[in-house]
């Protein structure tokens, strides 16, 4: 390292040190612990990044629990995060101040507050404004490469679609004993509810179910008009036992295979209607549909191709890239 380079970040090194006291009194002096191109992450930084909160924040992957593997997982996703902001700054792509806020205000109204309050919020848990700018930089830098460089470039066609649907359901073993159900209903005379008498929350139902039973996907549309607690989840009810079921859900299920639509029946105080998704009871096992699934499959398998192609390409750059790691 030439003279000049390494007053510069001895330079660097003691503008950082009034700022993260606390880690001053750990290592007395901060210092470098990788390289990447020409930018270097200091042990300060690593430090913050550390942050149980940041990370969650940041990060959608599982770091290990043990410190040495911990410390080395998160240097690893630091030096990959530099990699692509740097490679979206030579493609023009980085994100901007605006960018950043915009990005922060979604953050914001997501948790329910203002800047104020978010920024109190942050302080308490120890996560410091620029960190999170920085981290934000990055994500928003990765969703533009990987668009780029991976997501545009796959392509899931409906006969993969199929083979994958044709392995993941044809075990009945590995799914709980039940019937997997959608719900979506409406209430009448409560505060909220938009009918005001039984029939026209019956009305309602059928209209809604005569749009699911023309092609309109169910869970949107529970999203958007039920009623029920389950609306938020698209209506998902998850998989229920014979005996976990009231009744009348069980006169409603009678005849219905899977991919079909109860008729509307009142119970718990609401008009409602169910779509039995899959059924897995009694040695009787139906999957759901292909048409039902179709979509939800492609757009996993999307996602296990853009790891796999994301993993080539940070492979690939990485070995183009100087990289020193000094922990």
């Amino acid at each position: 390292m030439n003279t000049k380079k390494t007053f510069l970040l001895f330079l660097a090194a003691l503008i950082l040190l009034p700022l993260f006291p606390c880690y001053v009194r750990a290592e007395m002096v901060d210092r470098i612990v990788a390289v990447v191109n020409d930018e270097p992450i200091t042990l300060s930084e690593l430090r913050r990044r550390e942050n149980p909160a940041l990370l969650r924040m940041l990060s959608p992957m599982t770091f290990p629990a043990g410190k040495d593997e911990f410390e080395k997982a998160v240097l690893e996703d630091l030096i990959d995060r530099r990699l692509m902001l740097q490679k979206a700054r030579e493609m023009r792509i980085d994100p901007d101040e605006t960018d950043i806020d915009t990005y922060l205000n979604g953050m914001t109204r997501s948790n329910g507050m203002d800047r104020e309050r978010f920024a109190a919020m942050l302080k308490d848990i120890g996560v410091d404004m620029k960190d999170l700018r920085r981290g934000i930089a990055e994500n928003i830098a990765r969703s533009r490469l990987v668009h780029f460089e991976v997501r545009s470039r796959i392509v899931i066609t409906d006969a993969e679609a199929r083979k994958y649907y044709q392995k993941k359901y044809k075990d009945a073993a590995a799914l709980p004993e039940g019937y997997h159900l959608l719900q979506m209903g409406f209430y009448w005379d409560r505060p909220k509810s938009m009918s005001s008498t039984r029939d026209e929350a019956r009305r309602r139902a059928e209209e809604a179910r005569g749009k699911v039973a023309a092609g309109e996907d169910f869970r949107e549309l529970a999203r958007r008009i039920s009623e029920l607690p389950t609306a938020d989840s698209g209506g998902d009810l998850g998989f229920l036992a014979a005996g976990e079921m009231a009744p009348w859900m069980l006169k409603a299920l009678d005849g219905v295979k899977a991919g079909g639509l109860t008729p509307v029946i009142e119970g718990a105080g609401a008009m409602q209607f169910f779509l039995v998704f899959e059924v897995n009871i009694e040695g009787r096992f139906e999957p759901p549909p292909f048409r039902l699934v179709k979509d939800e499959l492609k757009r996993e398998l999307h996602a296990s191709k853009e790891k796999k192609y994301l993993d080539e390409w940070l492979t690939k750059i990485k070995k183009e890239a100087y990289i020193r790691i000094m922990l």
